[in-house]
């Protein structure tokens, strides 16, 4: 079964956890990097929130590898 989201204004996407990168998640795209994300920032921003100003970098705590 195929899901296909269309992210329109980016207000109805989770940036984290929704398949919005070519029918992926970030966690499948980069299991690692998702690791050091803490719970809380997972489940909060929109895709509309995280595109702003690059907010979702201040997320990452810890060593990328």
């Amino acid at each position: 079964m195929a899901v296909e989201f269309v992210i329109g204004d980016g207000h109805n996407t989770f940036f984290w956890s929704d398949r919005w990168l070519e029918g992926k998640t970030i966690s499948d795209l980069a299991p690692n990097l998702i690791k050091i994300i803490p719970k809380r920032a997972i489940t909060q921003p929109t895709v509309a929130q995280a595109l702003v100003d690059h907010r979702r970098v201040s997320d990452i705590n810890g060593a990328l590898t």
